[in-house]
């Protein structure tokens, strides 16, 4: 079978043999009618681009290399998504590795990328974009690397994060901005930046709207349903009894409800919850007040940031993105 050249797709089109080459390379100059032009036809004919002769001569690829954990996952595959769906859109092609959350397969897949001469990378911060050997690995092969998730560092490439701070502050902002006084925060009983930021944005609201109260109720608290319940429960039966309680994590905050029926409190009326993160589905997960991240805007930035760097734009750049409050039946 004879194999479709940039020449056949040019004939077919009546256009210079120059353009096709442009429109497939991504060349911003090319109008995106025309590019699109080409692709579909392109597409329509079978034509495949010699990837390896192309990186010989340019160093560089028109490849784009993402690492993530877990594809079944919300933010994971809307993110993945639209990188596929843009970078075909430019011209780029985009090689996805799941690293299954193992510091190996994760180092192995940046490894390969990385010997394919890709154009950038894509990588999650928390595997294997915390990866002290993957960091390294970048630098000296000066490849441009996008990280996204909550647990990036002060890092000195671009980035995507939540701003858990900020949505800290609104979560519990809200609450106390409809009457209840007495706050606590169940935060979550790991050493991580993201418990930390939202940790912030709790005290930052009770500074702004409890001035007259003797200190900030911060209670470290695992991450199920019954840790939830049974720190709530202390909380309730002690002297000091809060009103509202804003939780880290939704299975949490669902304890937290438990905990407020077993001590006959009405929700919302005489005791408020919010959760910091989506509840376990199914049950009556659908009642709680609580924050969320939207994937396709985090999803979003994520390709702005990539294409910004293969763009050329220098310095590091880093994109918060801030949750959603959706409002439900455990707050008033």
């Amino acid at each position: 079978m004879t194999q479709i050249t940039q020449k056949d797709i040019a004939a077919a089109l009546r256009v210079s043999r120059e353009t096709v080459t442009k429109a497939l390379s991504g060349d911003p100059k090319v109008a995106d009618d025309t590019r699109r032009a080409v692709l579909d036809k392109a597409g329509a004919l079978g034509y495949t681009p010699n990837l390896l002769a192309s990186s010989l001569a340019s160093r560089r690829s028109r490849l784009v290399g993402v690492v993530v954990p877990h594809i079944a996952h919300p933010l994971f595959s809307v993110v993945v998504e639209e990188l596929h769906r843009e970078c075909r859109r430019r011209g780029y092609t985009m090689i996805p590795m799941i690293s299954l959350d193992n510091r190996q397969y994760g180092l192995e897949g940046v490894r390969q990328l990385l010997s394919m001469r890709v154009a950038a990378m894509v990588l999650c911060a928390a595997s294997p974009g915390s990866d002290p050997e993957v960091d390294r690995l970048l630098r000296e092969q000066d490849v441009p690397v996008v990280l996204f998730g909550p647990e990036v560092a002060d890092a000195s490439c671009r980035c995507v994060v939540p701003d858990d701070r900020a949505t800290a502050f609104r979560a519990a902002a809200y609450a106390l901005s409809r009457g209840y006084a007495r706050p606590a925060f169940l935060c979550g009983d790991t050493v991580s930046r993201r418990e930390e930021e939202r940790r912030r944005g709790y005290l930052d609201a009770w500074t702004e709207f409890c001035p007259g109260s003797e200190r900030p109720v911060i209670v470290p608290c695992g991450a199920s349903r019954d840790e939830g319940c049974a720190a709530a429960l202390r909380l309730l039966r002690s002297s000091w009894c809060p009103d509202f309680i804003l939780a880290s994590d939704g299975a949490v905050a669902l304890g937290v409800c438990d905990a407020a029926r077993m001590e006959g409190l009405a929700l919302p009326g005489q005791f408020g919850v919010v959760a910091l993160d989506e509840p376990p589905t199914g049950g009556e997960a659908f009642v709680l007040t609580r924050t969320v991240f939207s994937a396709a805007r985090i999803a979003d930035a994520v390709v702005d940031q990539l294409f910004g760097a293969l763009s050329g734009e220098t310095g590091p750049v880093r994109r918060t993105v801030p949750g959603e409050l959706l409002l439900g039946g455990s707050c008033r």
